[in-house]
């Protein structure tokens, strides 16, 4: 085993001092004196919901931060928070608020697929055509023939989520 000074690189190599920031074991966010402190502060509350409601609800810290630290949370969390060109800074209460009722939103139209998807199952094993479950669902056939298809290429295994999955995939050109 080598000696880490007998390497010959060694000597090109600078001996800095780094200091690593761990937000999770950060208690006290108020020692930070820049808007580093509050991206700190919802990275380490951005996995749970109801932690990050009460950070932001009614904290008027949160209500005008710069649209860079906004853009650094997003970088570093699951949140996507929309900034606007024009915009130096953003109330965070409210692009929360708006995060969390477009997660409410798309909750339902993936409920509302999935439920698409199993009626047509249904119609399906019962020897219907893609045009007859189209009409007695009432959607449009551009909404049940990718659904149709996708089914029709399985095998026997018609598994609602795993054709939602199969066709919220983007396709690829050719």
């Amino acid at each position: 085993m080598f000696h880490p000074d007998t390497l010959p690189l060694r000597k090109y190599i600078a001996d800095y001092k780094l200091n690593l920031i761990a937000p999770y074991e950060i208690t006290d966010f108020d020692k930070f004196r820049t808007s580093l402190g509050m991206v700190l502060e919802v990275i380490k509350y951005a996995s749970d919901e109801k932690a990050m409601n009460k950070l932001l609800e009614g904290n008027s810290k949160f209500n005008h931060i710069e649209a860079d630290a906004v853009m650094a949370i997003n970088t570093f969390t699951k949140f996507k928070f929309s900034i606007n060109n024009d915009e130096e800074e953003i109330n965070m209460g409210n692009a929360w608020e708006d995060h969390r009722l477009s997660g409410i939103r798309e909750g339902k139209r993936e409920g509302t697929t999935l439920k698409l998807i199993d009626l047509t199952i249904k119609k399906f094993k019962k020897g219907y055509t893609a045009e007859q479950i189209a009409d007695m669902l009432e959607e449009s056939i551009d909404t049940i023939q990718p659904i149709y298809d996708t089914i029709t290429s399985m095998t026997c295994d018609y598994d609602a989520e795993k054709i939602y999955s199969l066709l919220d995939k983007p396709s690829t050109p050719a």
